[in-house]
């Protein structure tokens, strides 16, 4: 039997036929992990934003342990999300809200809030 070249591109296409399925399914699982973690961390940075804009509003409505707790605790993890020129304002506040106990400047804590709260709804994934 003598090789020919059609013979050649006959065995070619189903070599081809054969591998083309696996590295497409491949490729596809991989794109779809990488999506699945990027739809993730979106989530999960939308809800850091949401804890805490929620929990630095009750602050300023009432000073009490429970809320320092909480807001202490968003402040933390929000921290590692922020952009460097929006931590500032969120430190201020966050000082704000420790050094006066039980009483908070309402006014100037929902002005510095409000400034942060447009800055961020610019950064949460559920505002694009």
């Amino acid at each position: 039997m003598e090789i020919t070249p059609s013979i050649i591109i006959s065995i070619a296409a189903l070599i081809v036929a054969i591998f083309v399925p696996f590295i497409n399914a491949i490729l596809n699982n991989r794109h779809s992990s990488k999506m699945y973690k990027q739809r993730f961390a979106n989530e999960h940075k939308a809800d850091v934003i949401e804890k805490y804009m929620r929990e630095a509003g009750e602050i300023i409505q009432a000073v009490t342990a429970d809320n320092l707790r909480w807001f202490g605790s968003a402040h933390g993890e929000m921290m590692l999300f922020a952009d460097d020129e929006i931590k500032p304002e969120m430190q201020k506040l966050y000082s704000m809200f420790l050094g006066y106990g039980n009483r908070v400047d309402q006014t100037e804590a929902a002005s510095l809030l409000q400034e942060i709260s447009h800055h961020l709804s610019k950064q949460s994934p559920r505002l694009k």
